[in-house]
């Protein structure tokens, strides 16, 4: 009796609607995130419900945006604290406050010495040609002295910096690209007008300001979604992106270089960068992507945190088409010997219940880079290589083995008849060839069409409103919210609206 009395109160409670001055306090909480004040209280109608005129300030303001970035943080996990870019050719220390780099092999002439030593604290004196004039020491090493340079990471100001680092050629006389891979190599090269492609140690900031402004990049490209009334699934398929001054600094400058994070080739034609300083952190600049990329899901705050493709994939079917991956409800069988053997997850027993359909979706992030935010294109890197499949097959070639493994392909004898594929494509079956080379842009435009992504997009939005998961009594009233925000074109505030206006956010306890 008791257990039945219990059940009628629990859902009578569920069929009660809240009053207005907690639907109020509700709404308010959920959307801005603060209590109402007692003005707001004051325009409680006669319904209980909220005015219009009201709602609609709530939902146009920054209190607003701010929860939905929350919100999408949760989602994407938006922190790339963890991530180290820098640029460690062009990395430069600092020692009695005088900028230099260790790396580099000038200053040592014929000493042993490990590192590049610091030049000494006296200003440089340079040839006709602007090249520093350095004098040798008794341990064979060299002493150039120092240049006041303007850094670009802080134009108020200038800071000492070894004259072999303080070099401007962009261009050597070999033809070398001083700020390219091969640059560090030339001695006419260093780190170029007012240090460009170099990166000063972490207390200077740069470091930080990048990873943050990559973090920034989503959170922006969202808020030119709410703000401007584009729909929702340019978050998947939207064919711009944002730079700001940061961005286009490393972009010019900071990526062309063999280690660290990989970055050399954007998700956008270089011709088409702003003409920004690095100063300008809080201005961005709306630039159309390539068309492989696809939202904020080929931007490096993405790619960078969720660095595999499996792992970009799984997010994506967790977080935006409601999809889990779970083994099955016995655990997984133990693998033939044949199948140890099997580097297809998808044919081992067990294995295929997730990698059946993750590995097809990982697929189409094959052509950005793992533990990078680098697109590998096509024409560079095709999807078979003639040259690589031939080292692979005539033996060890140490210097030729070691360019087809950096550059992605598969070399080692255990692949078997997979050598010479780049490894974008080597596990692929015929159906899957050109999903990496469409990118991601495809999968997300077919579940945008077929209705799985609008149908997750609000499944999660009516969860965190309503505090609890939807059930059997929700269906109904899911498909109709659904149905709703694919006639508003998508339009993530309206969508918003309709949860919170909704009865069944009413009868929430």
């Amino acid at each position: 009796m008791f257990a039945l009395c219990m059940a009628s109160l629990v859902a009578h409670a569920d069929d009660e609607l809240m009053s207005g001055t907690r639907y109020l306090r509700s709404v308010s909480l959920d959307v801005l995130g603060r209590l109402p004040t007692i003005e707001e209280y004051e325009q409680i109608g006669d319904d209980e419900g909220i005015p219009e005129e009201l709602l609609d300030e709530w939902l146009d303001s920054e209190a607003f945006h701010q929860q939905v970035l929350y919100y999408h943080n949760l989602l994407l996990l938006n922190d790339l604290e963890f991530v180290k870019f820098q640029n460690f050719v062009h990395y430069m220390d600092t020692s009695n406050d005088i900028f230099y780099i260790k790396r580099r092999n000038f200053r040592k002439g014929t000493s042993n010495l490990i590192h590049n030593p610091p030049c000494g604290d006296f200003e440089a004196t340079l040839d006709s040609q602007g090249r520093p004039i350095a004098t040798v020491k008794p341990d064979g090493s060299l002493d150039e002295g120092y240049r006041w340079v303007t850094p670009y990471w802080d134009p108020s100001t200038q800071v000492k910096v070894c004259a072999f680092e303080a070099q401007e050629t962009e261009v050597s006389s070999s033809g070398r690209d001083c700020k390219a891979s091969e640059g560090p190599a030339d001695p006419e090269c260093d780190c170029g007008p007012n240090l460009n492609w170099c990166t000063p140690k972490f207390g200077y900031g740069v470091y930080h300001e990048i990873v943050n402004d990559f973090d920034e990049q989503i959170n922006q490209h969202i808020r030119k979604i709410l703000t401007e009334e584009r729909p929702y699934t340019e978050l998947f398929t939207g064919d711009w992106l944002l730079l700001n001054g940061p961005l286009t600094h490393m972009y010019n400058y900071l990526v062309f270089h063999p280690h660290g994070t990989d970055m050399e080739h954007p998700p956008f034609d270089r011709n088409l960068t702003p003409d920004l300083s690095y100063q300008q952190n809080e201005t961005w600049i709306e630039i159309p992507s390539i068309e492989a990329n696809s939202g904020i899901f080929g931007l490096p705050g993405f790619l960078l945190r969720f660095h595999t493709d499996r792992r970009r994939a799984e997010r994506v079917l967790s977080e935006f088409m409601c999809i889990e991956l779970t083994p099955p409800p016995a655990g997984l069988p133990e693998s033939t010997e044949d199948e140890l053997f099997e580097a297809d997850l998808r044919q081992l027993n067990g294995c295929a219940s997730c990698h059946g359909l993750l590995d097809p979706v990982a697929s189409f992030w094959g052509r950005w880079s793992e533990v990078g935010g680098s697109r590998i294109p096509l024409a560079e890197y095709p999807s078979f290589s003639d040259e690589c499949n031939q080292i692979a097959r005539n033996g060890y070639d140490r210097n030729g083995y070691a360019k087809c493994w950096q550059e992605g392909y598969l070399v080692e004898p255990y692949w078997g008849e997979k050598v010479g594929w780049h490894k974008a494509h080597a596990q692929l079956y015929d159906a899957e060839q050109n999903y990496p080379i469409e990118g991601p842009r495809r999968f997300f435009q077919q579940n945008i069409a077929n209705g799985k992504i609008p149908a997750c997009v609000v499944q999660k939005a009516s969860k965190q409103l309503l505090g609890r998961d939807l059930n059997n009594r929700d269906t109904e009233w899911k498909q109709d919210i659904t149905r709703q925000f694919i006639q508003n074109n998508y339009n993530y505030v309206e969508l918003i609206r309709s949860i919170v206006t909704s009865e069944q956010y009413r009868r929430r306890q």
